[in-house]
């Protein structure tokens, strides 16, 4: 239990300072951060959200993974295009 919410505050203060940097790179770093579970669960939708948000900013490597995920997902997954 306190394991549980040790977490979920490390996650909400990240949260908070990733919206105060919006850069491409930390958008992108968090994005892996929530792909691979690092930090907190694994949540692939999360992850693709900061690709995009990050890709959308012009950031190449956010650019890339949103295509290799686009593959390995299926449609139902990935939402509307």
């Amino acid at each position: 239990m306190r394991r549980t919410i040790l977490t979920s505050i490390l996650v909400l203060w990240s949260t908070m300072v990733l919206a105060q940097s919006a850069s491409p790179d930390a958008l992108y770093e968090r994005g892996m951060d929530a792909i691979t579970g690092v930090g907190t669960s694994r949540n692939d939708m999360l992850g693709i959200d900061y690709f995009r948000r990050s890709a959308d900013l012009g950031y190449g490597p956010a650019q890339i993974a949103l295509v290799a995920r686009r593959t390995t997902l299926l449609p139902r997954q990935w939402g509307p295009a």
